[in-house]
């Protein structure tokens, strides 16, 4: 937590590099020589920015108890969106310092993922998402100077693509004049305003877009179909299309307030199904795009190495669902496309490149990127819950206020169990055993000593302590933070979800009365269903010669969530008056009374006995708690090293060229 912000901030900052290159170029009129300069910096915001998202996902992962390292949650997007740009923009950059193609493409989304940074950073700190994001951003006041900062770049690098210093004045001067204008006129209908803003300013990026035609007129040469700049182009418009997806939908509550409209912000599960194809096609443009050559390629050779690469990636995908139990029929395309990824780009490192991992960081990188999605994939799919409450016990009331189904509730009471002190409980099919150890205070945090024995085949395979913690905050309530065991192959995830600590004793009083008749050995259960008693017998303590004084006992086995405790009600009757003691078991969260006894009249001297329950939360030391296992998620975070590394290579060699052409450059113009 504390590394990660600076690192997204000094990411964010990055973006301005290319961005000032691409302002320079068009300011200066030397629309070409920008993009030399351009590309080492844009590697290092997309270095920058990327490692900083990747800390946020493992601080996530780490810190957080949702069980996971990414939620499409809005401020988390808010830092992609950019991201998603720049890294195009370098693949665009790469093009055109290449072949000299799609310059006007080239300068929109370089410029653009700037200003995705400026867009971003007006989402977080405006407020405007309070009411859909985990983060706790508000509105600090700034709404208005986020805006103005905003438009102010955007108008200024719209208006140096007019080839005149007064039309760059002019064009400033009304564009964002009208545009304040606009915004600030109070006819009554916020919407038509806002529509009318809405129209200017898309009317003012096709007007920057014409204009960069007019200075780059558009080629009259076709790519061919065997180029790598043809398949680098589509591969940076899908990383464009699944960018404008993501900021549509991240944009929503601000379409919500520009047109005075109600949609709801979409989940994880929208944005995982509508990606999926976006990724199958990234993953396989990332393996065979550096198998093409700039301006055309030989197709024998092309197809002889992709079919190779392929046969062995099948293979090894193979093997990779029986290891992984990956037998979801519509993630396996993208497993075996990830793989294809890493085989085809540690091979074209192998064959083509000879091993110099020197000038080898594109396909380092992209090599991490597909064990990245392997482990994105593995530990997603196959993610598990292993403290599955099989009891029948509910924790949490599954009804809201207004009476409706509460289906959080429900699916936190099938995926926590409830550990009493020092009571091993059977967790993940009887093959975890936990134990709640005990509670310590640390400062303002509450940690839990929870022991873990895993067993295999029925012996004792591994012994652990996991000690996730809590806060009693007075602002956020009750603030859980996870501890996790780190397996190769595995990761044991584990966070409190209730504590007895928490509870108002006051307020715990007993409910849900009931009462029943019964025999002796009949069976009965509490009005919530969450207890089962069974009275086993009633025992006389004192019976006086002419039966005017009685004093029983009843011995009633009462199983709670596996547990069994026993209760001890009384009845005594003297002198015609009646006396009960009541059986208060706390840590089964019991009241027993023994009511009143009644002849059996379906057997002859037999007995019923009336019994009065009771029940409310057990009064014991006690923690409510979930386990998740993620399988291989180190694929996961060592393909993200291995993908920053393959950058960090790619920086120094293009840093080494953008010197050599620099010198050109300079040399040419003297």
């Amino acid at each position: 937590m504390v590394i990660h912000p600076p690192t997204l901030f000094f990411g964010f900052a990055a973006t301005i590099v290319p961005f000032a290159f691409a302002f320079a170029g068009l300011w200066t009129k030397r629309y070409k020589e920008w993009t030399i300069l351009a590309l080492p910096w844009a590697l290092v915001g997309v270095l920058v920015l990327g490692t900083g998202i990747i800390m946020g996902g493992y601080w996530a992962y780490e810190s957080l108890t949702f069980g996971g390292y990414w939620a499409w949650d809005p401020v988390e997007n808010a830092s992609l969106m950019p991201w998603l740009l720049l890294i195009t923009a370098t693949h665009l950059l790469l093009i055109n310092k290449v072949t000299g193609k799609y310059p006007v493409l080239t300068i929109v989304i370089t410029m653009f993922s700037f200003f995705m940074v400026l867009y971003a950073t007006f989402l977080t700190r405006s407020g405007v998402l309070g009411n859909s994001s985990v983060h706790s951003f508000t509105d600090l006041g700034l709404s208005f100077q986020l805006i103005i900062l905003l438009f102010s770049f955007m108008y200024l690098s719209f208006a140096i693509s007019f080839q005149t210093f007064k039309k760059r004045i002019l064009f400033f001067v009304l564009g964002f004049g009208l545009l304040l204008i606009v915004g600030f006129l109070d006819i009554g209908s916020v919407t038509f305003i806002n529509i009318l803003g809405t129209i200017l300013f898309i009317s003012s990026i096709i007007l920057f877009i014409y204009n960069l035609f007019k200075i780059y007129p558009i080629s009259n040469e076709v790519d061919k179909v065997y180029s790598r700049e043809f398949w680098m182009l589509i591969g940076s418009l899908v990383l464009l299309l699944s960018g404008l997806l993501i900021i549509t939908q991240t944009s929503i509550p601000v379409f919500n307030k520009l047109f005075e409209t109600s949609r709801a912000s979409r989940g994880e599960e929208y944005y995982n199904a509508w990606l999926m194809p976006f990724a199958v096609a990234i993953v396989l443009l990332t393996a065979i795009g550096q198998f093409l050559k700039y301006k055309d390629t030989d197709k024998k050779k092309f197809w002889d190495t992709i079919v190779t690469v392929l046969l062995i990636a099948i293979i090894i995908s193979v093997g990779a669902v029986f290891l992984f139990d990956m037998w979801i029929l519509k993630y396996l395309p993208l497993l075996i496309l990830s793989i294809y990824t890493l085989v085809a780009n540690l091979h074209y490192l192998r064959t083509v490149l000879k091993g110099k991992i020197k000038i080898a960081g594109a396909s380092i990188a992209h090599a991490g990127f597909g064990l990245m999605m392997i482990g994105v994939l593995i530990s997603s799919v196959n993610k598990k819950v292993i403290s599955e409450n099989t009891t029948g016990t509910g924790y949490f009331s599954e009804t809201t206020q207004d009476g409706k189904e509460d289906l959080t509730a429900k699916e936190n009471n099938r995926e926590n169990v409830l550990l009493a002190k020092n009571r091993p409980v059977a967790i993940a099919k009887n093959t975890i055993q936990a134990t709640f150890m005990g509670a310590r205070n640390e400062g303002i945090n509450r940690y839990f000593d929870v022991l873990y024995k895993t067993y295999e085949k029925g012996k004792l395979k591994d012994s652990f302590i996991l000690s996730p913690n809590s806060q009693n905050n007075p602002k956020m309530g009750f603030v859980a933070n996870p501890d996790t065991k780190h397996y190769l192959t595995k990761d044991i995830f584990t966070h409190i979800t209730y504590e007895s600590g928490l509870e108002n004793k006051e307020e715990n009083k007993f409910d849900n009365f009931k009462t029943d008749t019964v025999s002796i050995g009949e069976g009965f259960i509490t009005q919530d269903g969450t207890r089962q008693l069974i009275l086993q017998k009633v025992n006389p303590i004192y019976v006086s010669k002419n039966i005017d004084t009685l004093h029983l006992m009843a011995d009633i086995v009462i199983n709670v969530a596996g547990d069994t405790f026993m209760a001890h009600p009384e009845f005594v009757t003297e002198n015609g008056r009646i006396r009960i003691k009541e059986s208060l078991i706390n840590a089964a969260g019991m009241l027993v009374i023994l009511d009143q006894l009644l002849p059996d009249k379906t057997e002859a001297g037999g007995m019923k006995f009336i019994i009065t329950t009771g029940v409310r939360k057990p009064q014991m030391d006690y923690i409510i708690l979930k386990a998740i296992e993620f399988p291989y998620i180190n694929l996961l975070w060592g393909g993200t090293v291995i993908m920053i590394f393959g950058f960090v290579l790619s920086i120094i060699q293009r840093f080494k060229e953008s010197k050599i052409r620099s010198k050109h450059i300079t040399n040419s113009n003297d």
